[in-house]
């Protein structure tokens, strides 16, 4: 069985870190999923904001690698038309885009898919930049977007993804009538419980993510200048430095700082350096704006350290878990009175709320729950859509005078009681069908495009009968059509969102028999003298001299013809 191909665009991916949570996520989830999907990772060869290509990728190729294929753009191949052919040479059963902004790896797709990728589903992860604290963010320019398209119907039959319900809020803020479903980030992190040491109005914190304005590292410092001088702490700062001016603004604060305070950038973190790190930290101190999912928040509290966390993040019940502080952004005393409390914390209290950490994430997170969840997401952007039904390629013949002609002239002449075959004939003819002599042709028959129609001569088609000859139908000589009799011609796509049109022709070969209410499906071909017994239907290709029966029909006997 071939797994589902599915195209997953993100900017940035490994072997850079930068980018941080999506990264994560994405890579969690390709390691999870793999067996059961056929994932495309499409992204580009530099990390966040370097210049640096990796080394040890080759471009603009298409490769690969533990059962995960990628393809890593450089800077100049990245065009909409190479984007748009890797697309279409991947042929993928769902698009899956991981930013709302990213020109190249979203707002483009988005933009031109009813153009070019109409039949594919597409589902769509703002990865939090919806969200209040990220929308507060350069919010003019977002807004005029975010309203143009509504005026042109950018995101509609979008599917969001969102990881939690204010998440889901989030959007359906900005797009009221639009899908969105919930499927929660997954993390591969596993419980890493070790004893740390804590002594006496002392305190051990890190901070783990991205420095941005939305991360609000500041926001940290400045509750750290107001911790009294009889405490000391040792604040580790792990990520990379996205906004330099940011950063500058921080190192004001950091180098006013009382001696009592410790505060120190430690870089970047690669993905296995994670645990084996933050483990030997007291909390994680991240009052951020926003985390949709926050997977330094995940691993901290794996790794058995409690956090202290604004409440603009799905984890706002670890204090009532006994797992840390979710806190509200505007009452900055109570970080200052939380802080407090985790320095006066005894070793027997720290282990304690260590292990209530790890049980806390580990029943929050069921892995397996998680899995299916997205199993069901990605099988489930695959409903079907109709309103993005496009039958444009299919070209029925005739001019648009000449079918309503044959409308009108069906309706009077062939659908109806009407008995005299030599003018029906007469009239086949006329619209373009080939009809070979001595051709009966019962009342009340519908005949889609007679122009498709070729019959032999001496042929029986009797009453009711339904010829929907989207394609060409063949009726070879003394071939009989009983009563009731469905040749179909079209069929629908259902493994498709879009339910694509899809047709074939039939053939009935010389002297075989349709019985009567049988159905003859596209691409059929009934060999000579061949027969179909009342009520069958035939899916595949019938044998001469075979007599088939049954849904689908099967080889019942030999058809013997006396003379």
């Amino acid at each position: 069985m071939n797994k589902p191909k599915i195209a997953i665009l993100i900017d940035w991916y490994l072997p850079g870190t930068k980018a941080g949570g999506p990264v994560r996520s994405i890579y969690s989830l390709v390691n999870l999923l793999k067996n059961d999907f056929n994932f495309y990772i499409i992204t580009t060869n530099k990390d966040l904001r370097s210049k640096q290509e990796y080394t040890n990728i080759k471009p603009n190729e298409l490769f690969t690698e533990d059962g995960i294929n990628y393809f890593y753009f450089d800077a100049k191949f990245l065009t909409s038309n190479n984007m748009f052919n890797l697309l279409n040479q991947i042929s993928p059963n769902l698009i899956y885009l991981n930013s709302f902004w990213s020109f190249n790896f979203s707002v483009n797709i988005i933009k031109l898919r009813r153009n070019i990728f109409k039949k594919t589903p597409i589902l769509l992860a703002p990865r939090g930049m919806l969200s209040k604290g990220a929308m507060s963010l350069k919010s003019f320019k977002k807004n005029v977007f975010i309203n143009l398209s509504r005026i042109l119907g950018w995101h509609k039959n979008i599917i969001f993804h969102a990881t939690n319900e204010q998440e889901k809020n989030d959007i359906l803020l900005r797009f009221k009538t639009e899908k969105v479903k919930i499927a929660p980030n997954v993390n591969v992190a596993v419980p890493l419980l070790i004893t740390k040491i804590k002594e006496s109005n002392r305190l051990n914190l890190f901070f783990l993510s991205r420095i941005s304005p939305v991360k609000n590292l500041h926001f940290a410092l400045q509750i750290l200048q107001s911790i009294p001088s009889s405490y000391n702490i040792n604040y580790d700062i792990f990520g990379n430095i996205e906004d330099e001016n940011y950063w500058s603004e921080c190192l004001k604060i950091i180098n006013q700082l009382p001696k009592n305070i410790t505060v120190t950038y430690k870089g970047e973190l690669q993905f296995n350096e994670v645990q084996n790190t933050i483990c030997n930290y007291h909390f994680l101190f991240l009052p951020t704006l926003n985390e949709n999912f926050g997977h330094s928040i995940v691993e901290s509290l794996l790794s058995g350290c409690p956090v202290i966390i604004s409440n603009q993040t799905p984890w706002n019940d670890c204090e009532q878990n006994h797992a840390g502080f979710a806190l509200s952004l505007d009452d900055k005393q109570a970080f200052i009175d939380k802080i407090i409390i985790c320095i006066e914390l005894t070793q027997q209290q720290y282990d304690a709320t260590s292990k209530l950490a790890i049980n806390y994430i580990t029943n929050k997170t069921n892995l397996t729950e998680n899995i299916n969840t997205y199993k069901n997401l990605f099988m489930s952007s695959h409903t079907t859509d109709l309103s993005t039904f496009n039958n444009d390629w299919y070209k029925p013949g005739g001019t648009l005078l000449k079918r309503a002609m044959w409308y009108i002239v069906s309706k009077f002449y062939f659908k109806s009681s009407f008995p005299f075959y030599g003018f029906k004939r007469f009239l086949l003819r006329l619209f373009g069908a080939k009809i070979g002599k001595g051709f009966i042709i019962k009342p009340h028959v519908s005949i889609k495009y007679p122009w498709k129609l070729v019959v032999g001569d001496d042929v029986w088609i009797g009453e009711n009968v339904w010829i929907d000859n989207l394609a060409l139908v063949t009726i070879k000589s003394n071939a009989c059509i009983s009563q009731g009799a469905m040749l179909l011609c079209g069929n629908h796509n259902y493994k498709r969102s879009t339910f694509d049109l899809m047709v074939g022709t039939i053939t009935i070969d010389e002297g075989a028999w349709v019985g009567a209410q049988t159905v003859i499906c596209p691409g059929v071909r009934m060999g000579s003298h061949s027969l179909l017994t009342v009520g069958s239907i035939a899916t595949t290709s019938l044998e001469e001299f075979w007599i088939y029966q049954g849904n689908p029909a099967q080889k019942l006997k030999k058809r013997v013809i006396k003379s």
